[in-house]
């Protein structure tokens, strides 16, 4: 408002009280702007308040949870760390995961003893295949002293151990049957 409309109007009988003087007017501020102004003011320090709050209660309540939230990310974090190296190990020496059947079948398909392997040159070097299933249940594995027989053995084992767990397996294709991994280490551990 102007100087000027001010001698006509009296504006506190509208309701608006002095705020400031400048050089050329004059400002008034009303009871209803004040309150507004003060929320506004007051508002962003209410809200910090209340975010702290909330985070205080919210830090209280996870710590209740803190060492159960551990245990479980600690097993977590190993399982993933496992997965991530049984990953990298399967596709650096070309390993396959196995696969399960009903049907009592062993199927391995150039497999290999994964220590062996890696201690001979890769032309000496033979994979085996193994089948067992409802026709051929009987293996006669023969030959001289030294010639590897007992390493088709560990490695049908360690298959067997592999498919219990899910884990990797040194071969181009493994099938098992969990008939087989029940019995392969005793019927292994007899004819060793």
């Amino acid at each position: 408002m102007s100087k000027v409309g001010l001698k006509t109007i009296d504006p506190i009988e509208l309701g608006y009280h002095r705020k400031q003087t400048l050089s050329n007017c004059e400002r008034f501020v009303s009871e209803e702007l004040k309150k507004v102004e003060e929320h506004i003011v007051n508002s962003k320090t209410k809200i910090e308040e209340l975010e702290l709050q909330l985070f205080q209660e919210v830090k209280t309540k996870i710590h209740n949870y803190i060492v159960r939230l551990q245990k479980k990310l600690r097993i977590l974090l190993s399982d993933i760390d496992v997965f991530v190296s049984l990953s990298d190990v399967a596709e650096e020496y070309g390993y396959v995961k196995p696969e399960f059947n009903d049907n009592n079948i062993i199927d391995i398909v150039d497999g290999r003893h994964p220590i062996v392997e890696r201690n001979v040159s890769a032309d000496s070097y033979i994979s085996n295949d193994c089948k067992v299933d409802k026709d051929n249940n009987i293996l006669l594995i023969t030959g001289p002293n030294m010639s590897g027989k007992i390493y088709l053995y560990e490695t049908t084992c360690s298959y067997s151990d592999s498919c219990t767990n899910w884990v990797i397996c040194s071969s181009d294709f493994c099938k098992f049957t969990d008939f087989s991994i029940k019995y392969l280490r005793e019927l292994v551990r007899v004819m060793i």
